[in-house]
């Protein structure tokens, strides 16, 4: 079977010092099941002298993304996956998982061989569609998107998408790559797999944004 996220050259997992639950529990046995886990690099937090005036200065998960992003930059990850410690595989609820999750690897990789034939800049294995844009193929959706828990950054772009997260890192990462007035064209350069492949879950919180999020895409792409 093998590393079935092998299409991307880095993985970087965003998972605090304070999430080590989260990490045991929920982080680590996909990523066995993915068969990626000695790849993947946890990014837990940035040693600071007062951590308090970090967060008076920056928005706390644009600043984790913004590190995150960073790090696979020194890297020199052409096209790394980034994740947030609430990453769901769907496929993980089925008692089949693993074939499931052999399925979904087939359809990342169509997914990801189509979109670099664009002129991308985020890719993104699920989210909360704000508008979708194009049917790009049958695996490949552009659009605008929130929920930034499992996505592609296109490693020719890394200084430009540094410099926007830079200039707006008090303002949440998802108005960033969805709003021009944050982000400028950013939103244009947004693709999708035609499959919510990837969810959020851990609390309530979470398992609401998912709710909503598999809501919506059911309803942006019933009459395709």
């Amino acid at each position: 079977m093998g590393d079935l996220l092998k299409m991307f050259d880095g993985i970087v997992c965003i998972c605090m010092d304070s999430e080590e639950d989260k990490w045991q529990s929920q982080c680590i046995p996909q990523f066995q099941k993915l068969g990626c886990l000695d790849r993947v690099i946890r990014y837990k937090s940035l040693k600071v002298a007062n951590e308090s005036e970090i967060r008076k200065q920056y928005k706390g998960t644009t600043f984790a993304h913004y590190n995150a992003i960073k790090l696979c930059q020194e890297k020199n990850f052409k096209n790394p996956l980034i994740l947030e410690s609430d990453f769901w595989f769907r496929s993980m609820n089925f008692e089949n998982a693993m074939e499931r999750l052999v399925d979904d690897s087939n359809f990342i990789d169509k997914s990801f061989t189509d979109v670099k034939t664009k002129n991308w800049k985020l890719f993104s294995l699920g989210g909360l569609i704000k508008n979708l844009l194009s049917v790009e193929s049958d695996y490949l959706f552009r659009v605008w998107r929130e929920h930034s828990h499992a996505y592609c950054i296109n490693g020719v772009h890394y200084e430009e998408i540094l410099s926007k997260i830079k200039c707006k890192i008090n303002r949440p990462f998802d108005w960033i790559i969805t709003k021009k007035k944050f982000g400028g064209d950013l939103r244009y350069f947004s693709y999708m797999t035609s499959k919510l492949i990837v969810v959020q879950k851990w609390g309530s919180i979470e398992k609401r944004r998912s709710r909503i999020a598999k809501k919506i895409f059911k309803n942006k792409t019933k009459n395709l």
